[in-house]
């Protein structure tokens, strides 16, 4: 009796550690405090790395301006790599509709890994200045070689947090504040 007793509370232990909840409290600021918007994302797991990048950068107090409203305005077809007048006029023209001095972009690739492991991510982003058309900022994750990858969206969400750590942890995140 006392080693089903231990028994059961040992996997209950075990299976309470598997569970994975978190939250975020996000302070209320004026949109206007926002000085980043996230712009979807290129690739197959785009707008996935959207909702997890924006989590983690609100996890550092990074107030960014996603979602509806940046997909409203951009759902025309652009290409942000271009520098030329016409694309600074029309960052420039998102830039304020938006009322952010930069945009954050990427592509999001799901590559073959080694063997037979999962699909890994590799991850592109930018930071763009809208005002001058110019990166401010380049991060790149994932590397096809690394077996670990349990899953893809694990790697997903391993990815997410490692790009905004960088981020973070470059200085980049002194350049929009």
């Amino acid at each position: 009796l006392m080693h089903r007793n231990l028994l059961i509370v040992a996997v209950l232990v075990v299976t309470a550690g598997c569970a994975s909840t978190s939250s975020t409290v996000i302070p209320i600021t004026d949109q206007r405090a926002s000085k980043m918007a996230i712009v979807p994302f290129e690739g197959q797991y785009g707008a996935q790395a959207v909702d997890l990048i924006s989590q983690e950068f609100a996890k550092r107090n990074i107030a960014v301006v996603e979602g509806s409203t940046v997909r409203n305005l951009l759902a025309i077809d652009t290409d942000l790599s271009e520098t030329s007048p016409n694309s600074v006029t029309s960052l420039q023209a998102y830039g304020e509709q938006l009322g952010v001095r930069f945009l954050f972009t990427g592509t999001v690739e799901a590559i073959g890994g080694p063997l037979y492991s999962f699909d890994h991510v590799k991850m592109t982003m930018r930071l763009i200045d809208v005002s001058t058309g110019q990166t401010r900022w380049i991060g790149n994750y994932g590397n096809s070689m690394w077996s670990s990858a349990i899953s893809t969206q694990g790697d997903l969400q391993r990815g997410a947090k490692h790009i905004v750590k960088e981020f973070d942890e470059s200085g980049a995140d002194e350049i929009i504040k």
